[in-house]
């Protein structure tokens, strides 16, 4: 068994999700040959919980990731197989024995204090109704696979689980901490004594929805079909991992938690093996090119010494000055320094009463099309929907195409055709939503080449953000810059006025009421 070492100490935190863990071992398995060696060589402790308990044992036995990808893909196909007539038998609606199986075959009997890399994977006492860990510290003598079974028995799934030397049943860790991080931070320090500003964290999700359940749904819930136990299971599992993640951020630095977890346009339910086989792949190498880097540092090793982070005081008094709450120094660092809120789709999801986007083309392909459902999301709300300003560079204007295309390295045509595409995806959205609906949404373009782009949220009220992000000549999109300025500051109102002054010169697209 490998004891925490002295310095920094990384803890890899694996939300649950059922057949979704697919994205985290692709991911895993992207990071793993990114670092160059094995991921148990750079954690002190792995934190899982249901489908992240599979993969933190698997990992912490020491199986490359690699080979945990191909397991998960197995074990997709061959466990979520419903038994015949299950909604009208007892017990789960999966026949546990065959993960068992597949567990013991790859881990046979190992107990937790004998692997590489000590764990603590979640459960729920059924009879209780407590929470449960089993760690390396606490749960010596029991077996890998009992701790992970025990962990991964989703009510009306699996059935609860026994576990030798116990006379309770155990059902799934997700019931209480669908991300582990917090219970992993407190294990951390009440079984190693580490120190908070020592932990660092890297917690890997399942994917997300964009924007929750939609009333209308929550109010036609059928009370015995699979729809509803599978909606209020995925709704339990994210309030759970949402609050985890929150009382972690309160507790650690800043910076200290990396968190990687994808927004999913097609909700994958946590028994769609095919679904999750079909797109899940793809999202994860996606991901991966966003947040690679940003997670392989936080595992970096430790050096001997400790830099000297001080800030000199005069920069301080400027960022406080001009109320900047963060720095972005590239795209990659999203999922670092604005976490929860990586994604273009998932940022403007915070606005409650306006959001103002100034671009010059928006976004082109997945990315667009994630943000023009987040805008019919957010205008499709019940209550409070938000007003909607999108202002991109007028096409049409021959001048700012050819004064642009040489830094973006595009020929005028090129930059000017990408600008269309985007009006023409916010014009389809336009057509979709209601008269009322289609009021809150103004398309328009302007005449000039603004500072950088922009994305002002809620610029009106008291919890005003205002986020800029620009790049150097010729660099790549990867390499964009920014920063976020909140509400309070000279500097925001500067800003707020001068992108409002920049929209009303130019020009309207769309229905006349724009």
């Amino acid at each position: 068994m490998t004891s925490v070492d002295p310095g920094l100490q990384r803890v890899l935190s694996l939300s649950g999700g059922g057949v979704r863990g697919l994205f985290q071992a692709r991911f895993l398995m992207r990071l793993e040959k990114l670092i160059g060696e094995p991921i148990r060589n750079r954690v002190q402790l792995f934190a899982g919980t249901s489908t992240g308990a599979i993969v933190a044992g698997l990992l912490a036995h020491g199986v490359a990731a690699a080979q945990v990808y191909e397991l998960f893909s197995t074990l997709s196909k061959e466990v979520f197989h419903p038994r015949p007539f299950a909604s009208l038998r007892r017990g789960g609606r999966y026949d546990a024995s065959k993960l068992n199986s597949l567990l013991v075959d790859v881990l046979g009997n190992v107990t937790l204090d004998a692997l590489q890399v000590p764990v603590l994977l979640t459960s729920s006492a059924v009879d209780t109704h407590s929470a449960k860990t089993f760690s390396t510290s606490g749960d010596a003598g029991i077996t890998v696979v009992d701790a992970i079974m025990a962990s991964t028995a989703a009510p009306t799934y699996f059935p609860p689980r026994r576990v030798v030397g116990d006379k309770r049943g155990f059902y799934d860790g997700g019931l209480w901490a669908n991300d582990p991080i917090d219970a992993a931070i407190a294990c951390l320090q009440r079984d190693y004594a580490a120190n908070t500003e020592d932990i660092r964290v890297l917690s890997i999700g399942t994917g997300k929805v964009a924007s929750g359940t939609s009333l209308a749904d929550v109010e036609h819930f059928r009370t015995l079909s699979v729809k509803t136990v599978r909606s209020i299971w995925d709704m339990t599992a994210s309030l759970q991992a949402s609050a985890s993640a929150m009382l972690a951020e309160r507790r650690l630095a800043p910076g200290a938690i990396v968190r990687v977890n994808p927004t999913l346009s097609t909700w994958v339910p946590l028994d769609d093996a095919a679904g999750a086989l079909k797109i899940l792949p793809g999202i994860a190498d996606q991901e991966f090119e966003q947040a690679g880097q940003s997670a392989s540092r936080i595992l970096e090793p430790c050096t001997t010494g400790r830099r000297d982070t001080a800030v000199p005081e005069i920069a301080i008094r400027g960022i406080q000055a001009a109320g900047i709450t963060r720095f972005i120094p590239a795209r990659k660092y999203y999922a670092e320094f604005r976490a929860g809120a990586e994604s273009i789709s998932s940022y403007i999801s915070q606005a409650r009463r306006e959001i103002i986007m100034v671009s010059v083309n928006l976004a082109t392909g997945v990315e667009m099309e994630k943000i023009r459902r987040t805008f019919k999301n957010l205008l499709t709300r019940e209550d409070d929907a938000p007003e909607i300003t999108v202002s991109l560079l007028n096409p049409d204007k021959d001048y700012l195409m050819r004064t642009l295309c040489e830094h973006l390295e595009k020929n005028p045509d090129e930059l000017a055709d990408s600008i269309r595409q985007s009006l023409q995806s916010l014009a389809v959205l336009r057509s979709e939503l209601l008269p009322e609906q289609q009021a809150r949404l103004h398309v328009r373009v302007h005449n000039t080449l603004p500072a950088a782009s922009a994305i002002l949220l809620d610029p009106q009220t008291s919890k005003g953000l205002i986020q800029l992000e620009t790049n150097s000549y010729k660099s790549a999109a990867i390499d964009s810059f920014g920063f976020e300025v909140a509400v309070g500051s000279g500097f925001f109102n500067t800003l707020r006025t001068a992108y409002r002054q920049l929209i009303a010169d130019g020009e309207p697209r769309g229905e006349s009421h724009d």
